[in-house]
This record gives structure tokens, C-alpha cells and sequence, in this order.
């Protein structure tokens, strides 16, 4: 059985999204929120609007903190 990308991105993805650790993947220096997992937002607080904000933007209260 051949695994393609788009098969092990969808596992990948699912591995995040069922875990129940607080899981977020962040993209370039910005840090824009690509995925964060049911438990990670609760942890922030936060609803899935926060997705594709930066991060900065998304929380607020982290922007004062001498590292993101």
C-alpha cells in the first residue's frame, strides 16, 4: 500500500486534532495560527475564529511577555 502526502498530512492533521494535549502549529515569523486542537483553544480561551490570526493578534495579553 503507497502512502501519498495528502494521506499521511490527513493523519498528521487528525493525530493534532484528536489529541488531548493542547497542540497549536504556527507558521512563519509572525506566527499565524494554522491548527490548534480543541484543547489548545480551550487553554487560550479561545473559539477556531482565532485560526489564520497571528498569533499577537489572536492573544492579546501575550504581547507585553519578553518572548511570544
Amino acid at each position: 500500500m503507497e502512502i501519498t502526502l495528502n494521506d499521511s498530512a490527513s493523519v498528521f492533521y487528525t493525530l493534532i486534532d484528536e489529541s488531548p494535549m493542547p497542540i497549536a502549529l504556527y507558521v512563519g515569523e509572525e506566527m499565524i495560527i494554522k491548527v490548534a486542537n480543541k484543547a489548545m483553544l480551550k487553554a487560550w480561551g479561545r473559539n477556531e475564529q482565532v485560526i489564520g490570526m497571528a498569533l499577537a493578534e489572536a492573544l492579546p495579553e501575550l504581547n507585553n511577555q519578553p518572548f511570544p
